[in-house]
């Protein structure tokens, strides 16, 4: 039932638009300009306004995951290299290892550390219960 009502005046105001238009591009083809460059105008100062206010407090929960990770990745890439550096020349001797060795030490090798941090929430935070 609402549709039957509001397509007619969709198409109405559709086509009051294209007649507006037709008329000022036949009387004042500069007015046309001049309303689209005023609209981009605004468009490039919201766009400004939302990138400079309201963006950046929404990603400052991914900053703290961000800077997290670069943290981490720079603690293993320390334990990497003090790892590399311990060890010493290789032996040109060779030990045999027994089957029970060998199976201990494929488990020691696929043992991987992994690269997890705590990041500090806001438990301790009192909610506003008015806002629920």
């Amino acid at each position: 039932m609402p549709n039957r009502f509001s397509q007619p005046i969709v198409f109405l105001v559709i086509g009051l638009a294209i007649v507006g238009l037709g008329a000022t591009l036949i009387t004042d083809p500069l007015q046309i300009v001049k309303m689209l460059f005023f609209a981009a105008i605004g468009v490039a100062v919201i766009l400004f306004l939302y990138k400079w206010l309201i963006a950046p407090r929404m990603g400052r929960t991914d900053s703290a995951y961000q800077r997290a990770a670069k943290q981490s990745k720079k603690r293993y890439k320390e334990k990497k290299q003090t790892i590399r550096q311990t060890r010493s020349k290789p032996s040109h001797l060779k030990v045999v290892k027994s089957k029970d060795q060998l199976l201990r030490s494929k488990a020691l090798k696929r043992k991987k550390e992994h690269n997890f941090k705590v990041i500090e929430g806001k438990k301790g935070k009192k909610k506003n219960r008015a806002l629920f």
